[in-house]
């Protein structure tokens, strides 16, 4: 009972700034991305390097990466070793409804990044909530739900990072911009 009331209030709290929310959106390909911002799942320590090995790869094309990472317990674990290109909260950086309260998403979602890749697989409200709000210029996602934020969205059958990413490179080598 209590988790649907913190979950409505947390929808309603988002609709009530997504009423007011504009961004401008642009299609962007390899050649013309600056910036990337990655919306991940912090499952473990793994989850962590394969963000650091994707900057590697987006970096050799030239584009400035930058990630957030939400860790669904109550703290951080030790392993976690904070980065200067990407941040992880975890359940503590969010209010009671499920909204986040912790200024890194804050930044990290008022920052116009030429593309947002939301690698979480989730339709849970904290990375709703970061998808819907940010300005990315062009948002890609691999879930489909109601009032998706995405301008782009890859249904896959495997659950492999990799192979996600794989997907979004070749999209992203094929799109041609005016």
């Amino acid at each position: 009972m209590f988790s649907k009331l913190k979950d409505k209030k947390g929808k309603q709290a988002l609709e009530k700034k997504l009423h007011h929310f504009k961004r401008n959106v642009v299609f962007h390909n390899l050649d013309n991305t600056k910036t990337l911002s990655v919306l991940y799942k912090y499952e473990s320590k793994h989850s962590a390097d394969f963000i650091s090995k994707l900057f590697q790869e987006f970096s050799s094309y030239g584009i400035k990466c930058e990630a957030i990472g939400f860790f669904n317990e109550k703290n951080l674990p030790l392993e976690y070793a904070p980065r200067a290109s990407h941040v992880v909260i975890c359940q503590a950086d969010l209010a009671w409804s499920g909204i986040p309260k912790s200024e890194e998403v804050e930044k990290f979602i008022n920052v116009e990044y030429d593309i947002l890749l939301d690698l979480s697989r989730s339709d849970a409200l904290i990375f709703k909530y970061i998808a819907s709000l940010s300005k990315a210029q062009f948002k890609i996602g691999s879930v489909e739900y109601r009032n998706n934020p995405y301008d782009f969205i890859f249904i896959e059958d495997t659950n492999s990072d990799q192979s996600f990413v794989d997907q979004v490179f070749r999209f992203l080598r094929s799109i041609k911009t005016a």
